[in-house]
This record gives structure tokens, sequence and C-alpha cells, in this order.
């Protein structure tokens, strides 16, 4: 357990030192030299580099400087998204951006290329009356759910007579609608030419004889609209706590003609709706997010990062571990933009308040959650008020803990794993938000710690434990201790004990080679070796005292007894079956 704590803070301290090293790479390619950045570096430093209050200041300057009257970006020629993404890096460090805000919502138009239409429903068939125009038009909802008649010139029959189509030439008008017994009307929406329909939020309700109002809201920015233009300002009048409801339905349906420009990301920061996320979630590769947009993959896998920044997501964590394994060695991912804005959306730092300029949203009680969260709970959005993350608004209510059930997610059993991807739920880890299947059964071999292969290797042999078809039970070979790995012990101690025995019988080995050697010839002498060796005279030496080795030179006993010869045999004799 102490090697599992240490190998994890060791990975822990090597991550923070490759944050630390990105932070110093843009650091050091934006101090001093923000005036000369271009209007998204900017806007990036500020995000990223706050922290640093001189950074912060020379970067702010540097930005509104390129501001047309700090009421839009950049001078001489404003553009939407280049001044939503100003109104964003401004309100990050508490600046004014007022008459930006101003600004973007004059640029509001409406768009032309989407189908509006009326459902009324209700569980019985039942006579309705639909005003509008300061005109009254009856039509009847059958059985089947279907209408009887169209009402007017502004409402057709639709759709096999489900729904009224509403004209475009008559969007703008309210229509009140009363029925015999009680309902419910909405609001249906797509893309011109499109299959792909979006049922309004805002479905209203009435009892018998009562009514519901029902008026088409949909707005976009640009004249014509522009909807890269509309996901960033929607964001930043969003962030300034302005209500975003009107422009939500052309982001929606027109997100599948932009998906390079990652809407879903956009869409699940406004609305926090879980189906966003999935489509998030779902589009993530080998770790990072690429969309082949011209903008490229550090830059929408920031933006992805961006949308998960309030979630739990595992894919998150994926994306930024991938991230620093993949870092180059300068620090830096990409470009200066792509690499505060990873920074920015990974690894936030909070600004310096820097002589009160911020006010945080947590020192007054209130909370940091989505646009959408704080709608669901009915809380106020708080636009003075500071939230370090660009995906959370400061919102007077909490957000409404969902339960997995509530998410239109599934609750996995232990026993279960989910086949997409995580849902965060209040009652459960495991709420899955597409489907929970079976985890698969390991076969008894890998229960064992073996492993299931098509065949044994050499240093293998198979071991008798059931395997997925097609496939034997292998293990690794036992290798014999000593062959293993102490063989080489043995013939240590052999040639100690024959180096022992060597010196102990030397004397008798040498002179039972010399007995052999002497027999070679006819006469008795030896065979190449002449006269063969001189002795001692045969005169009685000095006494002194002998042992050992010390014996073979006394004079008279050169030629050994018999049985002298049988023990010396015996002793070559073991050391040859040692050695052998």
């Amino acid at each position: 357990m102490l090697t599992l704590f240490t190998a994890s803070l060791a990975a822990a301290q090597d991550d923070s030192a490759k944050i630390d090293k990105a932070y110093g790479c843009v650091l050091d390619k934006v101090k001093g030299k923000c005036a000369d950045l271009t209007l998204d570096e900017q806007a990036f430093s500020l995000l990223a580099l706050s922290y640093q209050s001189d950074v912060k200041d020379e970067c702010k300057k540097a930005l509104l400087e390129k501001s047309e009257d700090n009421k839009c970006w950049p001078k001489g020629g404003c553009k939407i998204r280049d001044t939503a993404l100003a109104v964003l890096a401004l309100q990050h460090i508490g600046g004014d951006s007022s008459q930006a805000v101003q600004w973007i919502l004059g640029k509001n138009g409406t768009p032309k290329d989407l189908t509006w239409y009326l459902q009324i429903d209700a569980r019985e068939e039942t006579a309705c009356k639909i005003s509008y125009g300061g005109k009254d038009f009856t039509t009847k909802i059958n059985a089947d759910k279907t209408f009887s008649q169209s009402a007017g010139s502004c409402l057709t029959k639709a759709q096999n007579n489900y729904w009224l189509q509403i004209s475009p030439g008559c969007l703008q008008q309210t229509f009140t609608v009363s029925c015999d017994k009680a309902f419910i009307s909405n609001l249906i929406y797509r893309k011109t030419n499109s299959q792909v329909f979006y049922v309004s939020s805002d479905t209203k309700s009435a009892p018998e004889s009562g009514s519901t109002e029902n008026q088409v809201v949909s707005t976009c920015f640009g004249n014509p609209c522009e909807y890269e233009g509309s996901l960033w300002a929607t964001l930043a009048l969003s962030k300034a706590g302005k209500d975003v409801a009107a422009f939500l339905p052309y982001l929606n349906a027109l997100a599948t003609d932009n998906e390079k420009l990652f809407p879903s990301a956009f869409l699940h920061i406004l609305t926090g709706d879980e189906d966003y996320f999935s489509t998030i979630t779902g589009l993530q590769g080998a770790g990072f997010w690429d969309l082949k947009s011209s903008q490229g993959k550090y830059y929408d896998t920031a933006l992805a990062l961006l949308s998960l920044q309030n979630a739990n997501a595992e894919q998150a964590d994926a994306a930024k571990q991938r991230l620093l394994e993949t870092q180059p060695g300068t620090g830096c991912w990409g470009n200066v933009r792509d690499t505060e804005f990873l920074l920015y959306s990974a690894w936030p730092k909070t600004p310096t308040k820097g002589g009160g300029e911020v006010t945080y949203c947590k020192d007054f009680n209130y909370f940091c959650i989505s646009p959408g969260e704080c709608a669901e709970a009915g809380g106020d959005q708080l636009g003075n008020y500071f939230c370090p993350s660009l995906s959370a608004t400061c919102c007077t209510k909490p957000s409404v803990e969902k339960t997995c059930k509530e998410k239109g997610g599934f609750d996995c059993k232990e026993e279960e794993e989910c086949t997409g991807s995580s849902l965060d739920a209040s009652d459960t880890k495991r709420c899955c938000d597409t489907a929970c299947v079976q985890k698969p059964t390991k076969p008894e071999c890998e229960v064992q710690g073996y492993l299931c292969e098509s065949s044994c290797g050499d240093n293998q042999e198979e071991a008798f434990y059931g395997c997925t078809a097609g496939s034997v039970c292998c293990k690794t070979k036992e290798v014999p201790p000593l062959k293993k790995s102490y063989w080489w012990i043995w013939v240590l101690l052999i040639l100690i004990v024959l180096v022992i025995l060597g010196i102990i019988f030397k004397n008798r080995i040498q002179l039972f080679l010399f007995k052999k050697k002497s027999k070679g010839g006819p006469s008795g002498s030896s065979s190449g070796f002449g006269a063969g060796p001189r002795f001692p005279p045969t005169s009685p030496l000095p006494p002194r005292p002998l042992s050992g080795r010390n014996q073979a030179r006394i004079p008279g006993k050169l030629r050994p007894s018999e049985e002298t010869d049988k023990e010396l045999e015996e002793t070559l004799k073991k050391l040859k079956e040692m050695s052998g």
C-alpha cells in the first residue's frame, strides 16, 4: 500500500511539474509582448494568465487598445465572435464589458431557415379555439390526436395532420389556445427540409376551458445569421447573466450543419442537457477531440474540456492525462492560443483580485452552476458576480440534484458495465447514459492468474484450466532451482572440493602418474622420458619429523605399496565421478 501511495504521489508531482512547464512556456511568450499578440491570443491570455497581476494588467490594456471605444472588436471592423470573446475575457478579470454586451444585443436577427409548428394534445377528443391577430378560429383534436381542420391562414395542418404549421409571416404572432377538455400545448421546430425535429422546453398546460399562450421566440446574431458568432455571443451573454432562451432554437436546429464548430460543447454549457454530454463524450478519440476543424485538435479538445469543467467525467480525466503524456519538450501544445485555452479549460487558475475588481460569487453564498442548471432550479443569474469557470454562471439557487432515472440514465448493477458514458447522478455512481450489459466472465484460466492463448510458447506449458473456445490455458514453465538460479553454487562447491582433494593427494597423484608412465617401455624405462627422474642418494638422512606430504620424500619409499595404489585409484575414481 505504501508503495502504491508513493508511486501515486510521484506521478502527481510529475503531472504538476508538466502543468507548471506549460504555464511557464506561455508566460515566456506573453509577458512583455501582449501588445504584439492577436486578439484571440490576448483574450485567452487574460483567461489563462490573469493570476499574474502584471500580465493581467498588460494584456487588459492591449486588448482594450484593439477595441472600437470599448464597444466592439476589432477596431475598424467589429465582429460578433471577436467581441464576444473579448467580453468573456473582461468578465473573467472583473473588467467593464457593459458597452460590448449592449453592442452584441443590438446585432440580433431572425433565423430564416427554421420551420415552426404548434402542437396541442389532450387525453380525449376535444374542441379548441385558437386566437391570434384579433380573430378566433376553431378546430378539433380527434381521438387519434390529429387536427380536424386548419386554423386560419397562419396555422395549416401538417405532418399527417398531427401539428399545425406556422406560416413564416406569422412568427411574431401570439397564439392563444383554449379547449373544452384539459390539454397541453407547445412549439416544435426544425431546420427547413430536415427530418430532425426539436421540441421546445416551454410546454404549457391548462384545465378544461383554460388557455395557454404560445409565441415563437427565435433569435440569432448577424444579418444573415452567423452560426459561430452566435455560439460565442450566446455564451458571453449567458455569462453576463442575460436570458438566452431565444437563441437556443437556432443553435439547436443548425447544429448538424456546423458540426466542425463543436456546437454540442456550447449547448452543454448553456443548457446542461445530458444529450449534449453524451454527444461530446462520444466524439472523443484517443484522448483528444478532433473535429477536423480549421482550429485543430488542441482547440477542439480545449472546447470539450471547457464544457466538461463542471461534470465528473472520466473522459475529461483521460484527455488531461493524454495531454501530459504527449506534451512537447517546450511545454506548449501547438501555438500560444491553444496552450492558453487548454490550460484555462483543464487546469484553470483564479485571477488576482487587483483592487477589488472581482466580486466572487461564492463570497456572497451564491452558486456557480451552468446557466441551464440555474434556469432549472428557478434561480436568477447574477452577471456581476465572478465564477472561475467559463461554463458556470453565478446563480441565486443551487442546482437541483437529479437521480439517474430523472437524468434518463440506467443504474448499472455491480456485475454490469456501461456501454456508453457515465452520468453524475445523486443516487448512484453507476449511472449510464445508454445501456448496462453483463460484464464478461473471466475464464477459469485467467482467474488462476494464467493466460488464454491460441497456443503456448516455447517458455510456456499448458495448464489444465478452462478457456474460451479456440484457446488453451498457458503458464510459464517452472525451471528447477538448480538450473534456474543455483547451479553455479553447486559448481563452485565441486571446484572447492576438487581443489582441497588435489592439495591433500597431490604427491600421491604425482607418484601414481609416474608409476603409470614408467611402465611404458620394454625394460621398465619410461617411453619418451629418457632415464626417468633422479632421486636423492640412498644414504640415511638426518632424522626429522615427517607428516603429510613430506612422507613421499623419504628414500626407500619410492614405490608405494599395493594398498596405497588401491587407495589412490579409489580417490581418482571418486574425483572422476564428481567432475563428471
